[in-house]
């Protein structure tokens, strides 16, 4: 695979760090094209200076809308993706309708398009900031938002539906902070696989497994506008010590929110991302922790920004609540969570910055999301 460039982020204060957000991710101008789609793209953002902030603001909100464009470049209509998120529709209803959009293009041809946008809004940020699949000068910003404006737009991409069971000897007491993968470069026709090339590997003594066990495996090949389209993709396997081995078939049809390494050790990756994965939390069930650290304390969930170092710990850079003694509980917790550090195209461990929402569960824990995931 080519290098990758590493992305940069501007540090001359915190409030620029919450700009980043961990979704930021740039590849080259002549790379962004999937399938022949271009997902429409802003001109130029002008600055934002609003007289004063949504009154059910929280210190942190993540919101996603969704725009029309039409094949001229005009923005049609705006909606929230949740319904409850309607008041900060009408805070940016007037900006949004102010900036002007290259449409979307199929084969270099100008068509009406749906766009996906996220907007963050915080407490310490003067401005809202915004978040598109594309910058003006057509980088990729958003990797997770590219993908998501593709299915908009009736392009469907590929999926793991099965994948056989394989075997592994990882050692669950390994320090390293590291788990062994293998990069498998794979063309399908029909949905059947027709070449295998090893692409990237840390576990070469099970590249012939694998290489077998994909022949087996079924995969429901990209589509747009319902033609399916040959071109190759790249799967990755991952090894995690935390999973027994040989591990259950994978069914890519059950997601279980519960079990985050069992998502994701089969997966398609995409040559257009930043990073090859994100912070994986190391606990098998992460998606849960005791509640008795936040005791009655925590009522409603709050979303909180973190940072993630290449050792895998976590430190909570702004608590998402305005009650003290509920931040502090919530520094001491994010603290605790232990991560496989994220990873960039040249294998090296990389500094992440994300956001993770607390929420309550039940009587004896709460709910963890990490939202690079979602």
């Amino acid at each position: 695979m080519n290098k990758r460039k590493k992305t940069k982020f501007m540090k001359k204060n915190i409030l620029l760090i919450v700009v980043f957000c961990c979704l930021i991710t740039i590849g080259h101008a002549e790379s962004v094209s999937l399938y022949g789609f271009t997902p429409a793209s802003v001109d130029s953002l002008p600055g934002f200076q609003p007289k004063n902030k949504p009154r059910q603001l929280n210190e942190i909100e993540f919101i996603t809308f969704v725009a029309k464009i039409d094949k001229k470049g005009k923005l049609k209509s705006i909606k929230c993706v949740d319904e409850k998120d309607s008041l900060f529709l009408k805070y940016i209803d007037s900006y949004m309708h102010g900036l002007t959009f290259q449409p979307a293009t199929v084969k270099n041809k100008k068509k009406k398009s749906v766009l996906p946008f996220q907007v963050l809004f915080a407490n310490r940020v003067n401005s809202p900031q915004f978040f598109f699949p594309l910058e003006q000068d057509t980088l990729v910003q958003d990797y997770e938002l590219f993908e998501n404006a593709c299915s908009l737009n009736e392009i469907q991409l590929p999926k793991v539906l099965m994948f056989p069971s394989y075997f592994a000897n990882v050692n669950v007491m390994d320090s390293s902070n590291r788990y062994p993968f293998i990069i498998e470069k794979i063309s399908l026709k029909e949905n059947k696989v027709t070449a295998i090339e090893n692409d990237m590997s840390t576990y070469d003594p099970f590249i012939q497994q694998i290489q077998s066990a994909i022949l087996y495996a079924e995969f429901s090949q990209a589509k747009m506008k319902k033609k399916l389209q040959d071109n190759p993709m790249y799967l990755m396997v991952s090894f995690f010590p935390q999973l027994s081995y040989p591990v259950a078939p994978f069914n890519g049809n059950q997601y279980d929110s519960t079990q985050l390494l069992n998502n994701y050790r089969v997966r398609f990756i995409s040559k257009f991302s930043t990073l090859l994965s994100e912070p994986l939390p190391k606990s098998s069930n992460a998606s849960r922790y005791s509640r008795k650290l936040l005791g009655s304390m925590l009522m409603n969930p709050i979303n909180t920004l973190v940072r993630i170092d290449t050792l895998g710990r976590a430190v909570a850079l702004i608590s998402g609540t305005k009650n003290n003694q509920l931040s502090k509980s919530v520094q001491e917790l994010i603290s605790r969570l232990r991560f496989f550090p994220a990873l960039n195209y040249e294998n090296e461990l990389v500094e992440f910055k994300g956001i993770i929402r607390i929420e309550p569960f039940d009587e004896l824990d709460v709910r963890i999301s990490y939202l690079w995931f979602n």
